[in-house]
């Protein structure tokens, strides 16, 4: 989406709002609304994010609409092997390491597996996942299980 009206109309319609209903939960007019979702008026900064926050957008997304409407990102966006998200990554290794003897998968929103303990890698390391495998795209796939299925 490159625009705003674009992703207004993308994410309005994908939580079934009218522009009336979105308009009267961000407590705005629905003239208001239309003029945003036909690109005839452009949003102020805290009207992108109202409008986010009644949609309930994740901050992922919020970014992108404050990008489309032409406002800087807030949100920081850490990829997880950055210094900053050294706790995050100590904390994920303690959770999973104490599932132990049982198999720990943590999968990100897209279904990629970021950390396996060492029992999930045994079982699933014949099947070849490892970190970064989409379980998604294995599902999809009949053959990643047929090796290992008996009937």
């Amino acid at each position: 989406m490159h625009d705003f009206p674009t992703a207004l109309r993308h994410w309005r319609r994908a939580r079934r709002l009218s522009q009336l209903e979105l308009a009267s939960d961000a407590a705005v007019s629905p003239r208001h609304l239309a003029f945003f979702d036909t690109g005839r008026s452009r949003p102020s900064r805290q009207m992108v994010l109202r409008l986010a926050e009644v949609l309930g957008l994740p901050r992922g997304e919020q970014n992108g609409s404050l990008t489309t409407a032409g406002f800087a990102p807030p949100f920081p966006v850490l990829p997880l092997a950055v210094e900053e998200m050294a706790q995050v990554r100590a904390t994920m290794s303690w959770m999973i390491e104490r599932h132990a003897p049982y198999p720990a998968l943590i999968l990100d929103r897209l279904w990629r597996i970021v950390a396996l303990n060492n029992p999930a890698k045994r079982l699933f390391g014949s099947m070849g996942f490892a970190e970064g495998t989409s379980l998604l795209e294995a599902m999809a796939d009949p053959a990643v299980f047929a090796g290992v299925i008996e009937n």
